[in-house]
């Protein structure tokens, strides 16, 4: 499975790489901005997200539409400011707070990935 984190905060984003390393994944590509994360978007298919950005920027509010253009699922990693209460149109995204354990990020990913497969309006 190709998962791109993209989490600013480092220390976050090391526990996200660590708990996908334990579950027998690595992370297609870590970055740290919104910027960066559209980049790998745009070069690369990834199957899911996993998002601890801050703020509602430009660069933010584009990185959400092409989330939600490309149907890529998302799992919110919220250390602070979550990028959910700035961006609620993103409301049925999977969500976790830190700290977080490797299971719990494994069932977001399990949920956010299923959720992806049913229709648009769907149940």
């Amino acid at each position: 499975m190709k998962v791109v984190v993209a989490i600013e905060n480092p220390l976050v984003r090391l526990d996200v790489e660590d708990s996908l390393r334990d579950m027998g994944m690595s992370p297609t590509r870590c970055v740290s901005t919104a910027m960066q994360a559209l980049a790998t978007l745009e070069n690369d298919r990834c199957d899911a997200v996993v998002l601890g950005l801050e703020g509602s920027n430009q660069d933010c509010q584009r990185l959400v539409d092409a989330l939600e253009q490309l149907r890529i699922p998302v799992v919110f990693v919220a250390s602070g400011v979550n990028l959910l209460e700035t961006l609620p149109r993103l409301a049925h995204a999977e969500s976790l707070s830190v700290p977080f354990d490797s299971s719990s990020l494994a069932a977001a990913l399990g949920r956010a990935l299923q959720s992806a497969l049913k229709p648009p309006g769907g149940n």
